[in-house]
């Protein structure tokens, strides 16, 4: 099986994964998808600023999940501000000081449930068990 990376821009890397079948130089498109969901990676250094951006980035490349580092959200800001349609919301905020953060934004139609996992407090982690249907097995993110 291939997986199809591509670098969109300075802080973004799109994997998918593709059919042996389809030359690498093609677009991703859906009748090449696997059993594998595609996953989304960025370090956004605030997705506040760029979010627009991220709502055309999972729609043109129909990202299954979306992993955001330096999400830089805050309690402030309501997860209604912050949501993608489409897509189910999981968020860490930084509590003391500005930064970091992380978020997970899984397609609706992927089985998702945030997991409670111990971790010193000093690390900022989300623990998403997603239990894709086209998979025989769930895994963690």
């Amino acid at each position: 099986m291939l997986m199809v990376v591509k670098k969109l821009a300075h802080h973004h890397l799109f994997i998918s994964p593709v059919h042996s079948s389809q030359p690498q130089s093609q677009p991703v498109t859906s009748e090449h998808k696997t059993l594998l969901p595609s996953i989304f990676l960025t370090n956004a250094q605030s997705l506040v600023k760029k979010f627009e951006e991220a709502e055309i980035i999972f729609d043109q490349q129909e990202v299954d999940i979306g992993v955001v580092t330096e999400s830089w959200f805050s309690p402030n800001i309501p997860d209604k501000q912050l949501s993608i349609s489409g897509y189910n919301l999981f968020s860490q905020c930084r509590d003391r000081r500005r930064g970091g953060g992380v978020a997970i934004y899984v397609r609706n139609e992927l089985p998702a449930k945030e997991i409670d996992v111990p971790v010193p407090n000093e690390l900022e982690c989300l623990w998403v068990n997603i239990r894709p249907n086209r998979l025989p097995v769930e895994f963690l993110l």
